[in-house]
């Protein structure tokens, strides 16, 4: 093209450009000072569930995006859906169903999962004997009409449970259908249903989607596709201010639960709406999750489930569905906008040239070509000034899968030279896993069977290490179609990757919490019976008798069980530990005396313990634990051959340098326990794992996978640090570290001689008919007169006949129909000033600070010991 046509064009572009740029400044202008007003349908009514769009709009924060927003309440046959796809709302809140609604035609795009999993439960009662699916079969079930409960759905379809097998109820909304026994079940929302159900005093029974492969996003904020095309940066302000009030609505949640109560008339109670923020808490993970992140790769897991369920084809596109606030502008658009420029361009030069003369031709070409060739290479700069300035690793591959082009972002990503980088095969930087499907997919996108992909690869640098990148490529192509090059963008996520491990670490975790908790209850009844029987025995027998004995290795050992548990609830954070100043020398021997007598004699124990005065802030059992249980695994490891097992103590200062290796402690003096063994060692490709819960290389057994996963949780509750090494051929060595305090050690306090006795009439309750019994003699030898009762209904109506009767009630904590707490308030209603203790198991709805809050004498932890008993009902009774 001549170049003077080429300047005229580029000064007619510059025109049309800033006719574009005034034209938008200005309509901007005009819209600036008015609130543009939408309206947001929440998916029920309102509830701490929907905080964060509350804390938005009264913070202010839809009002800096220039927003008026008006939130509508959701309920009974009015949901976000219907209410969207009306025009009513231009925003909605639903679950995973959203995908559903897209494959019928409804043109939804999701913006952001405030949830990263779902609320949905299916709600029993505990005393009903349903723990799973299968329980379900026969059995009434309560559902949200069609596909609305579609992560309930799913939990039948993995489980392979057909719906025919059920028998399916429509949503009530009304929890009474379950407690009066209208229904075997009901879908409820984790946050809500659970605690009305303890209040109503039920325990309720709990089937988690996640326990059986159903982890669905939940609370999805969502629009239409008409609204963000037709209003794209308004969609951008209603987001950003929408997870503004939702990051602010986690940080301050009495705030919000205030503004509930007083702005919204909120009926729930402050403890419920409480329960609700809490529980929340494991839904959103607001301190590891950046509030409303959405994964592609799960929302196509949640898709091939819905698949599965036969409610979406096989490979059912995400396409346009997932929300993408910076779109790649339309190129077939852009094109045809630049051939109707050049033709105008090309107009306008024309009718120029007529009126130009011929003597100045030359002159004015030779200018045109100088200011050309300078503004390409002022593009080119800037284009490669871009290229060069990203991280994201840019790369062109051509057909045959070699690198023609690399910017410095993906050199840096591989730890390679440019040199090196610009013409190898793509594949040798893919890891050996991944290189197999790699290829594939490259080999697909040039043979033109698919246009583009966004997957993770994992990736191998030069010098070997590895790491983890979400990969956008797509084919780059002539105007007729043939491929020139493939075009790919490397983003690194190995901080993502690592993040989404301890994301499933945490959910292990809350797995072993719940078993726990729920076995820790019961085993300390169990427990109870076993040391409260063998104290009796005792009591019984002459100490010079033969069975005296045993029968003190038996309460020693039920003692020793009942530590176990506590520490397991410890590792679990169901309960609390307490920590003491303990001589680090005295708990270490005490732990090897315990070990010597359960070794065989093939087997030797060394110790050396260089410090005797180093002070540590503990708990002698849990340390007791941990040196138990890794040199039970030591010593299964020699077993065969014998061998010698090495244990010591010293004390070491780790300054700033020292304590980079270990990133959760501070300089200071250190307690450092060393345990080596001479077995075989621990693999190198299975050492990085042998602290996770449920990992064992041992046959079936032999070993749970727990020992080490319960040392690990009890070494960093006590703000320590444990390592592990193992040089091939010469056994392992691990190394504990406890911080060292100044401060006096805690010596055991010597129990009394003799056992408080006493001769008050005491109401005992417990639903267990062993306890009962047991407790109700153990108080007759103490010399207390004692009714006792396994009902609490019939207790409370003994105690209402005569209520001057009794001196003291001692209250089991979880019993049906009525709570320790529950029997405790209705005692203080009918006398004021009668004391109660209330025993229990474990219970997450009651410890000793709220305990003491509600004015209850004392709480009891199961196993009871007789001497303890004694000197706690002594000790409330004299407190009058």
């Amino acid at each position: 093209m001549n170049p003077l046509f080429r300047d005229i064009g580029g000064l007619f572009s510059l025109m049309v450009l800033c006719c574009i740029l005034f034209g938008t400044a200005f309509s901007y202008a005009d819209g600036a000072d008015r609130l543009e007003p939408v309206a947001l349908q929440l998916a029920w009514k309102h509830q701490f569930q929907f905080a964060g769009y509350y804390a938005a709009l009264h913070k202010g924060f839809y009002e800096q995006a220039g927003l008026d927003v008006t939130i509508i309440e959701g309920g009974e046959g009015h949901f976000a859906r219907e209410a969207v796809l009306s025009g009513e709302a231009q925003y909605g809140v639903t679950g995973a169903e959203l995908l559903l609604h897209r494959a019928e035609g409804d043109l939804f795009v999701v913006l952001g999962a405030i949830f990263q999993h779902s609320a949905s439960i299916l709600l029993t009662r505990a005393d009903a004997g349903i723990s799973h699916p299968q329980d379900l079969i026969g059995k009434r079930v309560m559902l949200l009409p069609q596909n609305k409960d579609a992560d309930i759905l799913a939990i039948f379809q993995n489980e392979g449970i057909s719906l025919d097998l059920i028998r399916r109820m429509d949503q009530t909304y009304n929890l009474d259908d379950l407690i009066q026994g209208r229904t075997d079940a009901v879908s409820a929302y984790v946050t809500n249903e659970p605690w009305l159900l303890q209040q109503a005093g039920v325990e309720p029974g709990i089937i988690y989607p996640q326990t059986y492969g159903v982890d669905f996003y939940s609370d999805c904020l969502f629009t239409t596709e008409e609204e963000i095309q037709k209003h794209p940066e308004r969609v951008k302000r209603f987001l950003g201010a929408s997870l503004e009030g939702w990051n602010y609505a986690m940080a301050h949640p009495e705030e919000i639960i205030d503004l509930l109560i007083e702005r919204y008339g909120v009926l729930k109670s402050r403890e419920h709406l409480r329960y609700e923020a809490q529980t929340m808490e494991s839904l959103i993970f607001p301190k590891l999750v950046e509030m409303g992140h959405m994964n592609p790769g799960r929302w196509r897991h949640i898709a091939n489930t819905f698949a599965g369920l036969g409610e979406l084809p096989e490979n059912f596109s995400l396409e346009g569905f997932l929300y993408d606030p910076n779109p790649q502008p339309d190129i077939r658009k852009l094109k045809f906008a630049l051939y109707i420029l050049l033709f105008g361009v090309i107009l306008t030069s024309g009718l120029i040239l007529l009126f130009m003369k011929m003597n100045r031709r030359l002159k004015k070409e030779v200018e045109e070509r100088e200011i050309s060739e300078k503004s390409l290479r002022e593009s080119e700069n800037r284009l490669r000034t871009i290229f060069e300035a990203s991280q994201a690793g840019i790369i062109l591959v051509d057909p045959g899968k070699r690198i023609t082009f690399a910017n410095q972002g993906t050199a840096h990503m591989l730890r390679c030279s440019m040199e090196a980088l610009i013409g190898s095969a793509y594949s040798e930087h893919l890891h050996p896993d991944q290189r197999e499907i790699g290829i594939l997919n490259m080999e697909r996108l040039i043979a033109g069977d698919i246009k583009a992909v966004s997957v993770e690869r994992h990736f191998i640098r030069s010098d070997g290490t590895d790491f983890w990148g979400f990969l956008s490529g797509r084919r780059h192509e002539d105007e007729a179609g043939n491929l020139i090059s493939l075009v790919g963008i490397i983003a690194d996520i190995t901080e993502r990757k690592k993040l989404e491990t301890e994301l499933r670490q945490a959910h292990k975790m809350e797995s072993i919490g719940t078993l726990t908790g729920g076995v820790a209850h019961d085993f300390n009844n169990i427990l109870g019976i076993i040391i409260g029987n063998t104290e009796l025995a005792l009591d019984d027998t002459q100490a010079e008798n033969p069975a005296h004995v045993y029968l003190e290795e038996i309460k020693t050992a039920g003692l020793r069980a009942a530590g176990i548990v506590r520490q397991l609830l410890n590792f679990s954070r169901k309960t609390e530990q307490k920590l003491k100043p303990v001589s680090a020398a005295e708990v270490l021997e005490e732990g090897i005396r315990l070990l010597r007598s359960t070794i065989p004699t093939t087997i030797e124990i060394r110790s050396t313990i260089s410090d005797t005065e180093a002070v540590i802030m503990g708990d002698a059992i849990g340390i007791h634990q941990t040196l138990l249980n890794i040199c039970t695994n030591a010593l299964q490891e020699m077993e065969e051959n014998g061998g010698v097992l090495e244990i010591g103590l010293e004390t070491v200062n780790l300054d700033k340098a020292a304590v980079k290796r270990y990133p959760d402690l501070a300089p200071g003096d250190y307690a450092k326990i060393t345990i080596c063994d001479t077995g075989p060692g621990i693999r190198p490709d299975i050492i990085e794992r042998i602290f996770d819960p449920y990992f064992t290389t041992k046959p079936v057994g032999k070993g749970t996978g727990m020992g080490l996963a319960v040392v690990h949780g009890i070494v960093k509750n006590h703000g320590g640090e444990i390592t592990v090494s193992s040089p091939p051929g010469k056994g392992a060595v691990f190394s504990i570290f406890f911080p060292v305090v100044v401060k006096e050690a805690e010596k055991e306090p010597s129990a009394p001689a003799e056992i408080p006795w006493g001769g008050e009439s005491i109401l005992f309750v417990d639903d267990e008919p062993s306890i009962t019994e047991l407790v109700g003699k153990m108080l007759e030898r103490l010399g207390y007169r004692v009714q006792t009762r396994e009902n609490p209904q019939e207790a409370l109506e003994l105690f209402q006949n005569a209520p001057d009767r009794f001196d003291l009630v001692i209250t089991d904590m979880t019993m049906p129909h009525m709570t320790g707490i529950q029997l405790y308030e209705r005692l203080k209603a009918i006398r004021e000033d009668i004391p109660v203790i209330i025993c229990t198991g474990h219970s997450p709805l009651i410890d000793e600070k709220k305990a003491g809050e509600l004015g209850i004498g004392a709480l009891i932890i199961k196993p009871v010991v007789m001497r303890e008993m004694a000197r706690t009902i002594r000790s409330v009774l004299d407190r009058g």
